[in-house]
């Protein structure tokens, strides 16, 4: 079929992906065991995405696309932490406006209300960047699934998921990783 990553495992939790008869994927499903489950799902317009939801479907990250593939303007975050280091949901969304260059990797995040920047993000020859941050759009404009630490490629561009690591492109088939298992369909 598409040749895509379904399930990744290790010793602390176990991904699943599912996707849409298009290839996109469509849903994450963390099993971090003893009914420690956290789901996100994955809307598109055509082969943009446009916002990402919970178990509920309840939006918590909402995207601005500009007119170019793969371009991100903005970024709509629903969710705050509270003091505790839990999690909840907004009615009063932060906004942040990408800064990417010439490849259209993310180098900076700035703030909607105070117009400074918020975070700033730099990469090795492989695109794995040691910061921290809620949004997931890196390296030339993809994806990072901060499950896996793995960058999910669309089916329209390619059908390759670079990872980490040894630094080397992930095969088709099943391959073992630092003790992690990929098991593509």
């Amino acid at each position: 079929m598409f040749n895509q990553l379904v399930k990744a495992e290790d010793k602390q939790k176990t991904v699943y992906y599912f996707y849409d008869a298009l290839g996109r994927r469509f849903k994450q499903l963390v099993d971090a065991g003893e009914g420690d489950k956290k789901q996100t799902t994955f809307n598109y317009y055509d082969f943009e995405p446009i916002q990402d939801g919970n178990h509920y479907s309840q939006p918590f990250r909402r995207y601005i696309n500009g007119a170019g593939v793969d371009e991100r303007v903005a970024f709509i975050n629903y969710v705050v932490k509270r003091p505790d280091g839990s999690t909840s949901l907004t009615t009063n969304p932060k906004i942040s406006y990408y800064h990417t260059d010439y490849l259209g990797t993310t180098v900076a995040m700035s703030s909607h209300s105070s117009g400074q920047r918020t975070s700033a993000f730099t990469y090795n020859e492989f695109g794995i960047s040691g910061e921290e941050d809620s949004q997931p759009f890196r390296f030339t404009g993809r994806r990072l699934a901060a499950a896996t630490w793995l960058y999910y490629l669309l089916p329209s561009c390619s059908w390759k998921v670079y990872a980490d690591g040894p630094h080397r492109i992930l095969l088709d088939g099943l391959i073992l990783r630092r003790g992690v298992f990929f098991i593509w369909i």
